[in-house]
């Protein structure tokens, strides 16, 4: 058994985690809040500089009982242990240490309820020691499944169509897919939930033989009338990625209709749709607003998805035109459909990467206005490079990541950009996420 120490805890780093000083080294030890004594173990090999909390001794007033039961197993609220207002004191004392030196950085967004916000939910299934068949989500570095019977960001109508599929597997003597021997059928089971409780269920088999596969679509849409559409997804092959390529349709249409800033969108499984509806709608609508985006404007979403915040934009300002670009060809697909189910006439788009797409239309098309809303990864030096030569009058970027936002811009305030708004968002509440809007004007 490791030896333990007790470590008085400093501040909270990048990584969300308290900080300590041991034998003049600064350790991390995740949660741990600042001002609290402690009883923790040292970590080491691949782990070395990270410690774990045994006993708190003495506590801080900002701590709390995290209310989920598999809080320290799952690691997915990497800040539940603390009140909700502190967590967001955290984010935005992050974002300020990152982005200040560009800007001023508002006060972040939070949420009136932090809880029961996330409208897609995945589940795996698995063994447990008893044989008895479990859900839940993958431990934190590891692919132990956590058994979870509610999750308490998840939309409530979840935890009871996959309690369904639970007993329906045990029924059917449908077993769990092992990922290490290859065997069985249900690995994971998606679902997106509509504003109005209309509910996608996606089933990722890792066999090509389901023998009562309609029976167990017809049983989950009986008990759960809200479930609209029950879909199998085949995922064949040994890989990390939840969703194979191909798809049958076993009940409804295969879709669902939700709706955000007032426009109806088509949410496929494979569709990417914002986790958080009532902070996305925020965040667009308050993006749109603070570019001042009008009727004379050409507004390029590059980054666009399945079109939400192009289609927000026409629709909410009238905008000359609007060109999405998107990579994916399947939401290309879900985009075009939804502004034909919008009506809109002022937006299109296009199937390809957003820098070469600029760089096609060179002095052809001038965008006043650039919206990028890269992944995690943060937008590449090629497609930045593409916006400085576009010269739009305002860009603004949503980012998912503070980290790379400060990268890039870096890159966009070098000379031609400067930051009017920088605005933190908790997205992602009582994680380690934070979604951010930044709007950037040309310099005069």
């Amino acid at each position: 058994m490791s030896k333990s120490y007790r470590v008085r805890c400093r501040e909270i780093n990048d990584n969300f985690s308290g900080t300590f000083v041991f034998n003049n080294a600064t350790l991390e030890a995740p949660g741990l809040l600042p001002g609290e004594l402690a009883e923790v173990s040292l970590l080491y090999g691949k782990d070395k500089g990270k410690a774990v909390v045994n006993e708190i001794i003495e506590a801080s007033d900002k701590r709390i009982n995290p209310p989920c039961p598999v809080y320290r197993e799952c690691g997915g609220c990497s800040l539940m242990h603390t009140t909700y207002d502190n967590q967001l004191q955290i984010k935005e004392n992050y974002c300020r240490k990152l982005l200040s030196k560009f800007g001023k950085v508002s006060k972040i967004e939070g949420m009136d309820n932090p809880y029961n916000y996330r409208n897609k939910i995945h589940s795996t299934f698995s063994k447990n020691k008893k044989g008895d068949i479990v859900s839940g989500l993958y431990e934190e570095t590891s692919h132990r499944v956590v058994e979870v019977d509610k999750c308490l960001v998840e939309d409530e109508r979840a935890s009871e169509v996959i309690k369904t599929i639970r007993e329906l597997m045990k029924k059917y003597r449908v077993m769990p897919y092992n990922e290490d021997k290859g065997v069985g059928i249900i690995r994971h089971v998606l679902l997106r939930v509509a504003e109005n409780g209309d509910t996608l269920v996606a089933i990722v088999v890792g066999s090509n033989v389901f023998p009562d596969k309609h029976k167990f679509a017809e049983k989950i849409t009986a008990n759960h009338p809200f479930v609209k559409s029950v879909v199998l997804n085949y995922n064949l092959k040994k890989t990390s990625l939840v969703l194979g390529e191909r798809e049958e349709i076993l009940a409804g249409s295969g879709f669902i209709v939700d709706r955000m800033c007032g426009i109806e969108f088509r949410i496929s499984a494979k569709s990417f749709y914002q986790v958080n509806r009532v902070l996305a709608e925020r965040i667009y609508m308050d993006a749109i607003r603070e570019a001042g985006i009008g009727a004379k404007d050409k507004v390029l979403d590059a980054y666009c998805g399945i079109g939400t915040i192009g289609l927000a934009v026409a629709k909410h300002t009238g905008a000359e035109r609007v060109v999405g670009v998107e990579l994916n060809g399947a939401a290309v697909a879900d985009a075009i459909s939804n502004a034909k189910r919008s009506g809109l006439s002022n937006v299109t788009f296009v199937q390809g990467d957003a820098g070469d797409y600029l760089d096609s239309v060179g002095s052809e098309e001038k965008f006043s206005c650039i919206i990028m809303d890269p992944p995690r990864s943060g937008a590449s030096l090629k497609f930045i490079k593409s916006v400085l030569r576009m010269k739009p009058e305002k860009i603004i970027y949503i980012s998912c990541n503070p980290v790379t936002l400060a990268r890039d811009l870096s890159e966009l305030t070098k000379k031609n950009y400067r930051a009017e708004l920088i605005r933190p968002y908790d997205m992602f509440c009582h994680s380690s996420h934070v979604e951010t809007v930044c709007l950037l004007s040309k310099k005069r």
